[in-house]
């Protein structure tokens, strides 16, 4: 009977002991961390901005912030089974830079281009593609832009954090109406079958 009680209490110690993941977030906790308010910086960078000149500029904007807004759903989704990550002391020190960072990437990363090519003692934009090599190479070496290229896409997420949107679009429905990508192929080869 001693050993049932001991095994309960452990197990009840087990279950009240906050989650491992608050306690010490993996590289990929701090990384969804950043690269979370990172983005929702982004967006409320754009939300803040004047209305762009162009209709087509501002369709350009709204598809930028819908694909912004999908990657923050992603990211919280991710986090769900990781509560109190953004709470622990290496994602806040990550999140340090981030007001700073979506300013930089919000601008074109205008003002690393701008030093870079002072450094490869041309303009930007470039007048020569060695110019423009040059100012590349030079960029990505600025911690910033590390930083920031850390979080252009979430391929390096975990695909267990899919959402039930994203699954269900990705799987496949039969269907005898040819899909625009089967079509296209089909009508150029003369065919009315997908090319195999």
């Amino acid at each position: 009977m001693k050993v049932v009680s001991t095994l309960a209490l452990i197990a009840a110690i087990a279950l009240s002991t906050p989650s491992h993941a608050a306690d010490s977030p993996s590289e990929t906790d701090v990384r969804v961390a950043y690269c979370l308010k990172l983005t929702e910086a982004s967006i409320e960078l754009m939300n803040a901005a004047p209305k762009a000149v162009t209709p087509m500029l501002e369709s350009l904007r709204a598809q930028v912030k819908r694909k912004q807004e999908e990657k923050v759903g992603q990211l919280k989704d991710y986090l769900k089974s990781r509560p109190g990550v953004l709470d622990s002391p290496p994602a806040k020190e990550a999140v340090k830079t981030v007001d700073a960072d979506a300013r930089i990437d919000n601008g074109g990363r205008k003002s690393i281009l701008d030093t870079c090519a002072t450094s490869c003692k041309t303009t930007n934009p470039p007048p020569t593609p060695e110019g423009r090599s040059c100012i590349d190479a030079c960029a990505k070496e600025d911690p910033v832009v590390k930083r920031l290229d850390r979080c252009a896409t979430l391929d390096w997420l975990p695909k267990a954090t899919a959402t039930a949107d994203t699954k269900a679009a990705s799987a496949p429905t039969p269907s005898a109406t040819p899909t625009p990508a089967t079509a296209a192929p089909a009508a150029a080869t003369g065919s009315g079958a997908p090319p195999k």
